[in-house]
């Protein structure tokens, strides 16, 4: 009986020569389908690129130019595309210092420095030396908040519309110079802001004042009612007077004249009256009322206009009086010549029981 096919021994050359050549053209294999698939770049990281460099070259044509206001923007937004970029950082930084903005300027070195000495670049120390050229020059500015101040509920400290939060408040904080708006508000309180200008060096201290309360708004109307509108404000027409005098002058002097006469002319049928109640009732019966009755004779009418012509007589007359008097008065305060508005008067009757007259109303 066969036996089973026997095995090359282990050490046969032919066995391990074959072994590593098929070792090999696996490896060769796996690196050849490795180098047919090139590498993806990110998009994301080229778009970020692409835009970097254009900024940057608009930045530099601007700041040779002098125009600082509108270059330094350009490196900062290239800093932010890319960060720690160390040549983007130095320009940003070298700008800012053109620009006078010292204290912006040194942050900006201080950031290079840090990405040069991570990076173990020599740029590092060309940083460094720049940064600590520029701090005497930087000026602080301290912003004193009292205790009063500080434990006013939703107080709110503001710097060029840049929110300070309380670590701030009382410490010397870095700037560039120029001017800066100080600005403070809380709910209920009237704002309060002040103007401060910092030069180059120095450190100013601004304390921040108690703030004032802010004026109550008015009630607002209840749901679902309207507000009432108001009414337009009524402003008498300007009436050129002669002489000055004042309408009003005029319109009382006038009324006055004319309740005189309607006086006058009941005290005379009154007048008459008591002629007729003396003829006969007699002369004596004195201020009573005649109640002698004859056939040819009813003295009741006569009684009644004695007395309605003697109560019109005094009160409308009266009144006549005193409306006279101060028109007379008006005529005599008025001024030479002049324009002055025109009054609103009313001439109201009044009838009572124990006489007539009338009542003037108006402005004047």
């Amino acid at each position: 009986m066969a036996g089973p096919p026997s095995m090359p021994p282990l050490g046969d050359p032919f066995l391990l020569r074959s072994r590593f050549v098929r070792g090999w053209t696996a490896l060769l294999a796996l690196a050849a389908l490795g180098l047919g698939r090139p590498a993806r770049a990110d998009p994301d990281d080229t778009e970020r690129r692409t835009a970097s460099e254009a900024l940057f070259a608009q930045g530099k044509l601007l700041q040779d130019k002098g125009d600082y206001e509108h270059a330094c923007p350009k490196f900062a937004e290239v800093t932010r595309l890319l960060p720690g970029k160390i040549g983007a950082l130095l320009q940003l930084a070298t700008c800012y210092e053109a620009a006078g903005k010292i204290a912006s300027a040194k942050t900006s070195y201080e950031a290079a420095e840090r990405a040069a000495t991570a990076a173990d670049d020599p740029r590092a120390a060309t940083a460094h030396g720049k940064s600590a050229s520029l701090a005497p020059r930087v000026p602080r500015l301290t912003l004193i908040v009292p205790p009063a101040v500080q434990t006013l509920k939703g107080f709110t400290l503001q710097r060029d519309a840049l929110d300070l939060g309380a670590p701030q408040w009382g410490a010397p904080i870095p700037l560039d110079p120029g001017r800066h708006l100080v600005s403070a508000s809380a709910p209920g309180k009237k704002p309060w802001s002040t103007p401060v200008d910092v030069a180059e060096g120095a450190s100013v201290s601004v304390e921040i004042p108690p703030l004032d309360d802010e004026a109550r708004a008015a009630l607002a109307p209840l749901p679902g009612v309207s507000a009432p509108t108001p009414a337009p404000a009524i402003h008498p027409p300007l009436i050129p007077a002669s002489g000055g005098v004042r309408p009003w002058v005029w319109i009382v002097g006038g009324a006055g004249l004319a309740m005189l006469g309607v006086a006058a002319g009941f005290g005379i049928d009154g007048l008459f009256a008591k002629s007729a109640l003396a003829e006969h009732c007699g002369p004596d019966y004195g201020s009573t009322l005649c109640k002698e009755t004859t056939a040819t004779y009813d003295p009741t009418a006569d009684n009644a206009r004695k007395s309605r012509g003697l109560a019109v007589f005094v009160g409308v007359g009266g009144a006549g009086a005193i409306a006279l008097g101060a028109a007379v008065v008006g005529f005599a305060s008025a001024p030479a010549s002049g324009t002055t508005p025109a009054g609103r008067v009313q001439v109201i009757p009044v009838v009572g029981g124990n006489g007539a007259g009338l009542t003037v109303q108006g402005g004047f």
